[in-house]
């Protein structure tokens, strides 16, 4: 049985899980200060990044292009606690549905399905992700590129075919 103390932990846990995914399509990236410690690493590395901290993400989220159509869904969060109740981990299934133009120039709409597997801290401020890993399992609906990649390579690709177009 869970204890108080823990029932407390689990819903901050699961409530700054949600402020990221507000936050994130809100594109209010200064609010996922209460979700990241500063040098928290972010591993996409299966999507062809090198893992960076998260102010250097912060960064390349400020300066990106957003996908016209974005939101991002979490479900089935399992947390667990180290014996000290200092640290956490979770991993959480992931569904982002979005639509954003494909090297055609139409609009495709798709889901990018994988896992966030995060290690938690417990902060004076409360809890933070210390590490976050993006595991990528598929895609669905009108994916209109070959592999799976950041959002920054899909418009580059976008932009040489519309460079190309007579």
């Amino acid at each position: 049985m869970y204890t108080l103390a823990e029932v407390a932990d689990r819903i901050e846990i699961q409530d700054r899980i949600n402020l990221y995914c507000h936050a994130l399509d809100a594109h209010e990236w200064d609010r996922l200060d209460e979700v990241f410690l500063p040098e928290a690493i972010l591993d996409f590395s299966c999507l062809g990044l090198e893992p960076q901290t998260w102010l250097a993400m912060k960064q390349r989220l400020r300066t990106g292009r957003p996908a016209p159509f974005d939101e991002h869904l979490y479900t089935n969060t399992h947390i667990t606690f180290s014996d000290d109740r200092q640290s956490a981990h979770s991993m959480s299934k992931v569904y982002n549905p979005q639509g954003m133009p494909g090297p055609d120039g139409a609009v495709h709409f798709f889901g990018n399905h994988g896992v966030y597997i995060d290690e938690w801290i417990r902060t004076a401020a409360g809890w933070r992700i210390r590490d976050r890993r993006w595991d990528h399992r598929f895609n669905s609906g009108d994916y209109p590129f070959a592999t799976a990649m950041p959002r920054a390579a899909m418009y580059e690709l976008v932009d040489a075919q519309a460079d190309e177009a007579p």
